[in-house]
């Protein structure tokens, strides 16, 4: 990056943060900047979803790590982009050379990383692997498999 590119990054005006509040005949609150974005959200979903089929979770599972087809990473990249409330995890297992899939609680100050069953995983990818496929799991039932959001 040259110096040009450097300082143009760097004085570039801060975001405010603000939101866009519209009147409406209950009064103020309607996030239309959210809105949008929760659309935007699902729409990527949906086409992530449309992705999802067996060669798919096959290629994550030889692989969970190496370079990938353009499909998985579009769909890896949408899972990974994923508030981390509620997300999937590996931790260790109660052995310490194992690992076991967890979920993050959904209050992050108090909560507590909750263990989801008692499978044991004898390598790290293999936990991954499980955590990817429950993933696409969720993301085919919640938007469907023709890439339609099921309500």
């Amino acid at each position: 990056m040259c110096y040009c590119q450097m300082n143009a990054i760097a004085n570039r005006p801060k975001a405010s943060g603000a939101c866009l509040l519209l009147r409406t005949p209950e009064g103020l609150g309607i996030d239309k900047g959210q809105e949008a974005a929760d659309r935007a959200n699902d729409d990527i979903a949906a086409r992530a979803a449309a992705l999802v089929d067996a060669d798919l979770l096959e290629e994550h599972r030889r692989d969970p790590f190496g370079l990938h087809s353009d499909r998985l990473l579009r769909v890896l990249h949408f899972v990974r982009r994923q508030p981390i409330v509620n997300k999937y995890v590996v931790v260790f297992g109660k052995d310490l050379d194992s690992w076991t899939v967890a979920r993050m609680p959904g209050d992050l100050q108090e909560g507590k990383v909750v263990l989801l069953s008692e499978a044991q995983f004898a390598t790290y990818a293999d936990a991954e692997h499980e955590i990817f496929r429950r993933r696409m799991e969720h993301l085919v039932e919640v938007h469907g498999a023709d890439g339609t959001r099921d309500s």
